[in-house]
């Protein structure tokens, strides 16, 4: 694909016009339609102002390989056109990801084990998921490591509806998985276990069977994030002649790290009544979430150090300021890496 048509394509993909992208880089919208129909080329310096914009390598554009097909499945999809921008960071993000990978040496083959997805996924499929993955008898407290460990690529960025969330399977970064820093850990957490089973099934469901596809992923995560006997147990340990307060189910839906509307609507399945639904007993503040996993700013140190990586580019990878990573990497100044240590995933598995 040429150039023209290589810029039209980034601008679309990010949802924006000729006339919102001249606003934002400082060209004349007739320079850049001109771009697009190839009657003109940009300059090197006008192409990384919009490969910017699109969160997009300049090699992008200059490439002759076919385009990747690159799709985001959205829990709760923003309006547009933010979420076409939020699709292209996110994409951008996985694409760095993978680049740092590579050029530390340290790419994660494999990526998600492979499970049939029977027309029914449920206890079943949820149960063979957690077994593999070592999520044990409560899922959620570690699943984010877990999917990380086998090489899926979570992300967290603000944006709203803060219960919106995303996954992409792409070549060659494999799956990844947006979430919003917005949300309180809880929700993150549900939100990630819904994303996983889309992971799962990618391909499977097509947008006609969306709503199918969105039951199902409710269901699957119902089932992994609260299996039946260790509920149960942690359910008959704390009632007294058949009751517990609010307060008492929601520290145990807290121990399984899901929202207490999730927990009692699992309740009323376990134990076969209605439960009132109640989101929360007061509003969640979010928990903070990384600006970039650990892995990602471990590699980009690395990156640098190695002079793959300029101090400026380092910067932009960690979606920060120069000055603020001189300030928490270096010392005195000095572009050199500072002593301290970078904290992993527990026992040392990256």
């Amino acid at each position: 694909m040429a150039l023209h048509d290589r810029l039209r394509h980034a601008r679309k993909s990010t949802g924006l016009t000729l006339e919102q992208v001249a606003g934002r880089v400082g060209m004349s919208v007739p320079s850049l339609s001109a771009y697009e129909t190839g009657q003109r080329e940009p300059s090197f310096a006008q192409l990384a102002k919009l490969a910017k914009l699109y969160h997009r390598a300049i090699d992008f554009f200059l490439s002759e390989a076919s385009l990747p097909t690159e799709a985001v499945i959205w829990q709760v999809k923003p309006p547009s056109p933010q979420a076409e921008e939020l699709e292209s960071q996110f994409l951008e993000l996985a694409r760095r990801f993978h680049s740092l990978e590579e050029w530390n040496g340290c790419v994660k083959s494999g990526g998600l084990p492979k499970f049939p997805i029977p027309a029914e996924p449920g206890a079943g499929l949820a149960s063979r998921v957690r077994r593999t993955l070592g999520l044990g008898d409560h899922p959620g407290t570690s699943l984010l490591l877990e999917l990380e460990y086998v090489g899926v690529k979570i992300f967290h960025l603000p944006f709203e509806p803060r219960a919106a969330s995303g996954s992409t399977v792409g070549e060659p970064f494999g799956p990844a998985v947006l979430l919003n820093s917005l949300a309180s850990r809880r929700e993150r957490t549900y939100t990630l276990a819904q994303q996983l089973f889309h992971l799962l099934a990618w391909g499977q469901f097509g947008e006609a069977d969306a709503q199918k596809a969105q039951a199902l992923a409710d269901r699957f995560t119902s089932c992994l994030l609260l299996p039946d006997e260790p509920v149960r147990l942690a359910v008959e340990r704390r009632l007294r002649d058949g009751k517990m307060t609010f307060g008492e189910l929601d520290a145990i839906a807290k121990s399984f790290d899901v929202p207490l509307a999730v927990f009692l609507r699992r309740l009323g399945e376990l134990f076969g009544r209605t439960l009132r639904a109640v989101a929360s007993l007061g509003e969640e503040p979010p928990e903070p979430a990384p600006n970039r996993p650990e892995r990602f700013v471990h590699l980009a140190l690395m990156a640098y150090k190695n002079g793959k990586l300029a101090l400026g580019r380092l910067a932009d990878y960690l979606g920060i300021s120069r000055q603020e990573a001189m300030r928490r990497f270096f010392q005195d100044g000095a572009e050199n890496l500072a002593d301290e240590e970078v904290s992993l995933a527990p026992s040392g598995r990256y």
